[in-house]
């Protein structure tokens, strides 16, 4: 029987690791990087983002892998991935957004040419630098701000986005940013509007994914684990760790956000009960998926943390990463 289950789970890995497919009203809008444009962008990735690295990075496999990461992958993830999640809660077309850490401008660039007018705010110049670029090979555009995070109420005004998205960017701010960013996008955020916080890993969760690569890493205290970052199998993070870093140099790297921080900006707010998820999203109807991830590990802890949390946290905070949305019902 234990080989049976085996098996099984390998098989819901395979299933559940299948990228969806972008539905074609969507995918008719994704633009082609020509050539001459693609080496443009390249060009721009080596002079702003890759000339941290060793002279002969790019020379390697690992560094031709992340050139063409940055170059098509991660586009291409956020086109599948997050922008039918995002598009069939709140229509993307003429939708005004407000981007937290737009970085070098995948996510940026996918929302745009959907149709959605985008304002996207990093504190690194560098990569608004190449985020103007990358929409410029394909002929688009987005406003772009050097901002801090806690400074969006200083550049914009209450109620004035439908959308507001902290991709990939709430769990490498600290305790204090974090709480400050997230007060101030809500009441930025339209009524009726989508506050969305996308692959953020979840600090509940028993394996670390994101930074270290290891177990119960999360639940240490910050002091400790940068201490037991030492053990870490990442390379990059493991040098990090052995030079030495600071408690914000350690969060920079990422460490895992809950919903502990939603509940002390909103309180017990309806939103926080009825988050609309990702995952949740991916496997509606998917009756395979659904029947395979129950031999699932990860299913087994989620149910663990579903007897655990609170009545007032809905599911979706349960998850691995936190890809969830908040709607905003009332003028708050």
């Amino acid at each position: 029987m234990s080989n049976i289950k085996k098996r099984i789970i390998e098989q819901y890995y395979a299933a559940i690791r299948f990228y969806p497919k972008a539905p074609s009203s969507l995918k008719m809008n994704f633009r082609v990087l020509t050539r001459e444009n693609s080496l443009n962008l390249e060009t721009v990735l080596r002079e702003k983002y890759f000339d941290k690295q060793p002279v002969d990075y790019l020379n390697g496999e690992a560094g031709r892998k992340d050139m063409i990461d940055h170059v098509h992958g991660r586009l291409d993830h956020f086109r599948i991935t997050y922008i039918p999640f995002i598009d069939y809660y709140h229509k993307l077309k003429g939708s005004r957004i407000l981007e937290i850490g737009g970085g070098t401008g995948c996510s940026t660039l996918a929302l745009v040419e959907q149709g959605a007018e985008v304002e996207s705010i990093d504190i690194d110049g560098d990569s608004q630098h190449i985020s103007k670029h990358r929409l410029a090979n394909y002929s688009l555009s987005a406003s772009h701000h050097i901002l801090n995070a806690t400074e969006i109420d200083k550049k914009f005004t209450k109620n004035e986005f439908d959308i507001i998205i902290f991709f990939a960017s709430l769990e490498h701010m600290s305790y204090k940013e974090r709480m400050e960013s997230l007060k101030q996008a809500w009441q930025v955020l339209k009524p009726g509007g989508l506050l969305l916080v996308l692959e953020a890993p979840n600090r509940l969760w028993f394996y670390d994914m994101h930074t270290s690569f290891m177990p119960f890493y999360f639940w240490l205290q910050d002091d400790i684990a940068i201490d037991y970052g030492k053990y870490s199998q990442r390379k990059l993070f493991n040098e990090a760790v052995d030079q030495g870093m600071d408690h914000i140099q350690f969060m920079r790297w990422g460490r895992g956000a809950s919903y502990h921080e939603f509940e002390l900006v909103l309180g017990k707010h309806p939103a926080l009960k009825n988050p609309v998820g990702l995952f949740d999203f991916q496997m509606k109807g998917k009756l395979l998926k659904q029947f395979l991830y129950r031999y699932n590990l990860d299913y087994k802890f989620k149910k663990i943390l579903r007897k655990l949390a609170p009545d007032h946290i809905g599911s979706p905070f349960l998850e691995s990463f936190i890809d969830i949305g908040l709607i905003k019902t009332s003028d708050e």
